[in-house]
Protein backbone atom coordinates (compact mmCIF):
# COMPACT_ATOMS: atom_id res chain seq x y z
CA UNK A 1 0.00 0.00 0.00
CA UNK A 2 1.36 3.30 -0.67
CA UNK A 3 1.23 6.65 1.03
CA UNK A 4 0.07 9.79 -1.51
CA UNK A 5 2.74 12.71 0.14
CA UNK A 6 0.69 15.59 2.11
CA UNK A 7 0.94 17.81 -0.23
CA UNK A 8 -0.24 16.41 -3.41
CA UNK A 9 -3.46 15.44 -0.98
CA UNK A 10 -3.63 19.15 -0.03
CA UNK A 11 -3.03 19.89 -3.79
CA UNK A 12 -6.11 17.96 -4.68
CA UNK A 13 -8.99 18.77 -1.88
CA UNK A 14 -8.22 22.84 -2.64
CA UNK A 15 -9.39 22.10 -6.17
CA UNK A 16 -12.57 20.30 -4.89
CA UNK A 17 -13.74 22.35 -1.79
CA UNK A 18 -15.99 25.09 -2.36
CA UNK A 19 -15.52 28.70 -3.37
CA UNK A 20 -18.10 30.41 -5.26
CA UNK A 21 -18.14 33.14 -3.60
CA UNK A 22 -15.48 35.52 -2.19
CA UNK A 23 -16.99 36.80 0.87
CA UNK A 24 -20.85 36.97 1.89
CA UNK A 25 -22.35 39.98 4.54
CA UNK A 26 -25.67 40.78 5.46
CA UNK A 27 -26.55 43.23 2.53
CA UNK A 28 -24.14 41.61 -0.91
CA UNK A 29 -22.83 38.55 -1.99
CA UNK A 30 -19.13 38.98 -3.89
CA UNK A 31 -19.16 36.18 -6.38
CA UNK A 32 -15.84 34.62 -7.08
CA UNK A 33 -14.28 35.15 -10.43
CA UNK A 34 -14.82 32.78 -13.22
CA UNK A 35 -14.52 29.54 -13.37
CA UNK A 36 -14.76 29.54 -9.72
CA UNK A 37 -18.27 30.94 -9.08
CA UNK A 38 -19.59 27.77 -11.68
CA UNK A 39 -17.83 24.86 -9.95
CA UNK A 40 -20.46 22.89 -7.83
CA UNK A 41 -18.75 23.04 -4.36
CA UNK A 42 -18.03 20.53 -1.63
CA UNK A 43 -18.39 17.28 -2.90
CA UNK A 44 -21.28 15.59 -1.77
CA UNK A 45 -19.57 12.47 0.07
CA UNK A 46 -22.97 11.53 2.14
CA UNK A 47 -24.59 11.10 -1.34
CA UNK A 48 -21.67 8.80 -2.50
CA UNK A 49 -21.23 6.80 0.37
CA UNK A 50 -25.57 6.62 0.21
CA UNK A 51 -25.33 5.46 -3.37
CA UNK A 52 -22.71 3.28 -2.39
CA UNK A 53 -25.11 1.39 0.23
CA UNK A 54 -27.81 1.32 -1.93
CA UNK A 55 -25.92 -0.11 -4.85
CA UNK A 56 -24.82 -3.02 -2.28
CA UNK A 57 -28.38 -3.28 -1.23
CA UNK A 58 -29.77 -3.95 -4.41
CA UNK A 59 -27.22 -6.68 -5.17
CA UNK A 60 -27.59 -8.27 -1.87
CA UNK A 61 -31.86 -8.56 -3.07
CA UNK A 62 -31.09 -9.53 -6.65
CA UNK A 63 -32.35 -7.66 -10.29
CA UNK A 64 -34.06 -10.67 -11.38
CA UNK A 65 -35.70 -10.74 -8.04
CA UNK A 66 -37.16 -7.31 -7.86
CA UNK A 67 -38.17 -7.65 -11.37
CA UNK A 68 -40.16 -10.75 -10.77
CA UNK A 69 -41.84 -9.14 -8.10
CA UNK A 70 -42.56 -5.91 -9.41
CA UNK A 71 -44.04 -7.58 -12.28
CA UNK A 72 -46.03 -9.19 -10.67
CA UNK A 73 -47.49 -5.94 -7.97
CA UNK A 74 -47.76 -4.09 -11.54
CA UNK A 75 -50.17 -6.52 -12.77
CA UNK A 76 -51.87 -6.86 -9.56
CA UNK A 77 -52.14 -2.69 -9.45
CA UNK A 78 -53.45 -2.47 -13.12
CA UNK A 79 -55.89 -5.27 -13.04
CA UNK A 80 -57.46 -3.57 -9.43
CA UNK A 81 -57.83 -0.47 -11.28
CA UNK A 82 -59.52 -1.72 -14.14
CA UNK A 83 -62.36 -3.60 -11.94
CA UNK A 84 -63.08 -0.26 -10.29
CA UNK A 85 -66.41 1.34 -11.38
CA UNK A 86 -65.86 4.76 -12.73
CA UNK A 87 -61.80 4.31 -13.04
CA UNK A 88 -60.41 4.30 -16.55
CA UNK A 89 -56.44 2.93 -16.61
CA UNK A 90 -54.70 5.51 -19.07
CA UNK A 91 -52.83 3.63 -22.22
CA UNK A 92 -54.91 0.13 -21.60
CA UNK A 93 -54.67 -3.11 -18.88
CA UNK A 94 -52.78 -5.24 -21.27
CA UNK A 95 -50.21 -6.91 -19.78
CA UNK A 96 -47.00 -6.20 -21.63
CA UNK A 97 -44.10 -9.27 -21.80
CA UNK A 98 -42.54 -10.28 -18.67
CA UNK A 99 -40.57 -7.23 -17.42
CA UNK A 100 -41.58 -4.77 -20.35
CA UNK A 101 -44.38 -2.98 -18.11
CA UNK A 102 -43.69 -1.14 -15.40
CA UNK A 103 -45.11 -1.17 -12.13
CA UNK A 104 -46.97 2.04 -12.55
CA UNK A 105 -50.53 3.00 -14.19
CA UNK A 106 -51.98 6.36 -14.59
CA UNK A 107 -55.71 6.71 -14.12
CA UNK A 108 -58.36 9.21 -13.88
CA UNK A 109 -61.69 8.88 -11.92
CA UNK A 110 -64.93 9.57 -13.65
CA UNK A 111 -66.61 13.28 -12.63
CA UNK A 112 -63.48 14.44 -9.82
CA UNK A 113 -60.48 16.32 -10.95
CA UNK A 114 -57.32 14.45 -10.64
CA UNK A 115 -55.70 17.03 -8.44
CA UNK A 116 -58.81 16.59 -5.57
CA UNK A 117 -58.26 12.41 -6.11
CA UNK A 118 -54.52 12.93 -5.56
CA UNK A 119 -55.28 15.23 -2.33
CA UNK A 120 -57.80 12.47 -1.07
CA UNK A 121 -55.71 9.69 -1.44
CA UNK A 122 -52.91 11.30 0.37
CA UNK A 123 -55.18 13.59 3.68
CA UNK A 124 -57.26 10.50 4.45
CA UNK A 125 -55.00 7.48 3.22
CA UNK A 126 -51.78 8.42 3.73
CA UNK A 127 -50.84 7.74 0.19
CA UNK A 128 -48.35 9.27 -2.21
CA UNK A 129 -49.46 9.83 -5.53
CA UNK A 130 -48.51 12.09 -8.87
CA UNK A 131 -51.34 14.32 -10.42
CA UNK A 132 -50.91 16.50 -13.59
CA UNK A 133 -50.17 15.86 -16.92
CA UNK A 134 -46.36 14.32 -15.84
CA UNK A 135 -44.34 16.78 -18.18
CA UNK A 136 -46.08 14.95 -20.82
CA UNK A 137 -48.44 17.34 -22.18
CA UNK A 138 -49.03 16.66 -25.73
CA UNK A 139 -48.88 12.35 -24.53
CA UNK A 140 -51.53 13.00 -21.86
CA UNK A 141 -54.12 15.12 -23.91
CA UNK A 142 -53.95 12.41 -26.35
CA UNK A 143 -54.83 9.36 -23.93
CA UNK A 144 -57.38 11.71 -23.00
CA UNK A 145 -58.67 11.72 -26.36
CA UNK A 146 -59.01 15.98 -26.77
CA UNK A 147 -59.30 17.17 -29.83
CA UNK A 148 -57.20 19.89 -31.49
CA UNK A 149 -59.69 22.23 -30.64
CA UNK A 150 -59.95 21.02 -26.62
CA UNK A 151 -56.17 21.44 -25.96
CA UNK A 152 -56.61 24.84 -27.75
CA UNK A 153 -59.52 25.86 -25.56
CA UNK A 154 -57.34 24.81 -22.03
CA UNK A 155 -54.43 26.16 -23.85
CA UNK A 156 -56.46 29.43 -23.84
CA UNK A 157 -57.69 29.51 -19.95
CA UNK A 158 -53.78 28.26 -18.79
CA UNK A 159 -51.95 31.16 -20.64
CA UNK A 160 -54.80 33.47 -19.21
CA UNK A 161 -53.50 32.43 -16.14
CA UNK A 162 -56.78 29.91 -15.13
CA UNK A 163 -54.59 26.99 -14.47
CA UNK A 164 -57.99 25.53 -12.61
CA UNK A 165 -58.74 24.40 -16.41
CA UNK A 166 -55.24 21.98 -17.11
CA UNK A 167 -56.26 18.40 -17.67
CA UNK A 168 -54.14 15.56 -15.79
CA UNK A 169 -54.72 12.41 -14.35
CA UNK A 170 -53.43 10.22 -11.66
CA UNK A 171 -50.17 8.46 -11.34
CA UNK A 172 -49.50 5.67 -9.00
CA UNK A 173 -46.26 4.08 -8.86
CA UNK A 174 -44.68 0.82 -7.22
CA UNK A 175 -41.55 0.05 -6.31
CA UNK A 176 -39.56 -3.08 -4.95
CA UNK A 177 -40.10 -2.39 -1.29
CA UNK A 178 -43.99 -2.16 -1.88
CA UNK A 179 -46.03 -5.32 -0.68
CA UNK A 180 -48.83 -6.99 -1.95
CA UNK A 181 -50.85 -5.56 0.92
CA UNK A 182 -50.18 -2.03 -0.27
CA UNK A 183 -51.23 -2.39 -3.44
CA UNK A 184 -54.44 -3.50 -1.92
CA UNK A 185 -55.24 -0.63 0.56
CA UNK A 186 -54.39 1.37 -2.81
CA UNK A 187 -57.15 0.21 -4.54
CA UNK A 188 -58.92 0.48 -1.91
CA UNK A 189 -58.96 3.84 -1.41
CA UNK A 190 -59.29 4.28 -4.70
CA UNK A 191 -62.58 2.65 -4.68
CA UNK A 192 -64.11 4.33 -1.94
CA UNK A 193 -62.66 8.16 -3.47
CA UNK A 194 -64.17 6.52 -6.85
CA UNK A 195 -67.56 5.94 -4.97
CA UNK A 196 -67.77 9.60 -3.80
CA UNK A 197 -66.86 8.85 0.03
CA UNK A 198 -64.43 11.71 0.33
CA UNK A 199 -64.46 12.56 4.49
CA UNK A 200 -62.70 16.03 4.40
CA UNK A 201 -63.88 19.08 2.49
CA UNK A 202 -61.18 20.34 0.05
CA UNK A 203 -59.93 24.17 -1.61
CA UNK A 204 -58.57 24.15 -5.54
CA UNK A 205 -55.85 26.78 -5.65
CA UNK A 206 -55.08 28.91 -8.50
CA UNK A 207 -52.55 26.82 -9.88
CA UNK A 208 -55.02 23.85 -9.78
CA UNK A 209 -54.15 22.09 -6.50
CA UNK A 210 -56.17 20.93 -3.90
CA UNK A 211 -55.84 21.00 -0.34
CA UNK A 212 -57.84 19.96 2.83
CA UNK A 213 -60.18 22.89 3.92
CA UNK A 214 -57.82 25.06 6.15
CA UNK A 215 -54.67 23.64 4.73
CA UNK A 216 -52.68 20.86 5.47
CA UNK A 217 -51.75 18.76 8.90
CA UNK A 218 -48.69 19.69 10.34
CA UNK A 219 -47.15 16.82 11.03
CA UNK A 220 -44.74 16.50 14.27
CA UNK A 221 -41.40 15.43 13.66
CA UNK A 222 -38.00 15.17 15.92
CA UNK A 223 -36.79 18.09 14.46
CA UNK A 224 -39.56 20.33 15.56
CA UNK A 225 -39.14 18.76 19.01
CA UNK A 226 -35.70 20.13 19.14
CA UNK A 227 -36.32 23.48 17.65
CA UNK A 228 -39.43 23.78 20.10
CA UNK A 229 -37.19 23.27 22.84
Amino acid sequence: MSVRPMTQVTSISSRSGGGAISIVTWDDTVWADLPDREEAGSPNVIGAVALGVAIETLLELGFDEMLAHEVKLGRRLVEGLSEISGVTVLGGVEPGKSGTRLALASFVVEGLHHGLVAAALSHEWGIAVRHGCFCANPYVFHLLHMSKADVATVEGEVTAGRRKALPGAVRASLAPYNTEAETDRFLEAVRQVARGRIKATYVQAADGTYAPSGGWPRIPTALHAVVKH
